[in-house]
């Protein structure tokens, strides 16, 4: 028996037996999913892969982001920098999913085997057979069911058997989205309440074994959380930062600021969710969080400013007034010094420049009679211009030095008026 039958056989075994253990979790990502059911049915039309299917890869790759691409999680306007690398620019979110299923590994579009277990043993080609070498459950797949308790790639290559994955599986996200859709079905009646055994098909045309083996969490570069930061958590600090939602460093750590962040959104926004105290507690709620970050995306919603901060004085902001104060008085001192040296050099260069310039012309008149050597002639040039061009010059540089310094005061006043400063 080859490698991708008898992972299709163990998949329908398990499939058969799975219960959900955290189902509300799972039931508002299905809903959502369920919800686009007609754009995934367009792409079904091109790639003959089923629409359920196209769903769960799009929530598992990309968070269900129309904007990114479901190979990798890129957007689909750029070129792709992640696994497969190179992909696009495409002109739509269906045509980077058409190039998605049926161009890059492991080829969907080209997949036969529609049963439960083959559809579990494609998708989990999407995140690489290191698990089944292991014998072990795919948490990718069965994560979120009783078909798996612990053990987990927490870098490339490096396997926990200790760490648990809070993330919903694909078989859980199919479980979930078969109850609110009749639809969501499988070559042969293979489903969840099917009474009858669930055989593989040993015949189908397995899929090409993807070059890179993703191990690791989707749509991100192998990392140690210990060290680097967790990439889900960092994407989430990323997008609460945009919403005008302050973490503090974005660095993928937990910390005071990012729980202070996070909570602020979840109450504006309405998210009655437990507030994590910790890393391994926020990857619990993480797809939720950021299913509602996307949504306030889609709306171009940003955090709500009180009319309080809105018309905050800067010199009362104690963030604030330390910079603007003497911000102020040196714009203030400097732009009138500049003034007066300008005037100055002006009346200068005005009753002098006549004759200094008849003199210079007097004087280097052998320049251009005996073109004597370049530096020479350089040096008599600089020498030659009037002292208030230079006296000019310098008030002039002093003055654009303030303007720019008050400006930088100006904005940072917005930023805290507007809510993207503290």
């Amino acid at each position: 028996m080859t490698a991708v039958a008898a992972l299709t056989a163990a998949n329908a075994v398990r499939w058969e037996k799975a219960k959900l253990t955290r189902a509300a979790e799972f039931t508002p990502v299905a809903k959502r999913l369920v919800a686009a059911k007609t754009r995934y049915v367009a792409i079904e039309a091109r790639t003959s892969v089923p629409w359920f299917v196209i769903a769960v890869i799009h929530q598992r790759e990309s968070a269900q982001r129309w904007d990114r691409s479901i190979a990798q999680g890129d957007p689909w306007n750029k070129v792709s920098t992640h696994v497969p690398k190179g992909r696009g620019p495409f002109a739509s979110f269906e045509d980077a999913a058409f190039d998605a299923l049926m161009n890059c590994a492991p080829f969907a579009g080209k997949w036969t085997d529609w049963s439960a277990g083959g559809t579990l043993t494609l998708l989990e080609h999407y995140n690489g057979l290191g698990y089944f070498k292991k014998g072990k459950p795919s948490p990718y797949i069965w994560s979120g069911t009783d078909q798996y308790s612990r053990g987990k790639y927490v870098a490339d290559g490096v396997y926990d058997p200790n760490a648990v994955d809070k993330q919903l599986g694909c078989a859980g996200l199919l479980m979930a989205m078969q109850k609110l859709d009749r639809s969501v079905s499988f070559d042969g009646a293979d489903d969840a309440s099917a009474d009858d055994d669930v055989a593989s098909d040993s015949s189908a045309v397995p899929p090409s074994t993807p070059t890179a083996p993703k191990d690791a969490p989707p749509n991100v570069q192998p990392v140690d959380p210990t060290v680097d930061g967790d990439p889900v958590l960092l994407d989430v600090q990323q997008r609460l930062k945009a919403r005008r939602y302050l973490p503090g460093v974005l660095d993928g750590r937990w910390g005071s600021g990012t729980s202070g962040a996070l909570g602020g959104f979840m109450n504006d926004r309405g998210l009655r969710l437990h507030l994590p105290t910790s890393l391994a507690e926020f990857h619990e709620i993480a797809d939720e969080v950021r299913a509602e970050l996307l949504e306030a995306e889609n709306e171009n919603w940003f955090r709500p400013v009180s009319e309080a901060r809105a018309n905050a004085d800067p010199k009362t902001v104690k963030e604030l007034a330390p910079e603007v104060v003497p911000a102020k008085r040196n714009f203030i001192v400097t732009a009138w010094g500049s003034v007066l040296a300008f005037l100055s050099a002006a009346w200068e260069t005005i009753s002098g420049y006549v004759s200094q310039a008849w003199d210079f012309f007097t004087d280097h008149k052998d320049v251009v009679d005996d073109h004597p050597g370049i530096m020479d002639t350089v040096w008599s040039y600089v020498t030659a211009v009037p002292s208030g061009v230079w006296l000019m010059a310098g008030g002039g540089v002093l003055a654009f030095i303030a303007y720019n310094s008050w400006r930088a005061v100006k904005t940072s006043t917005q930023a805290v008026q507007n809510g993207e400063r503290q």
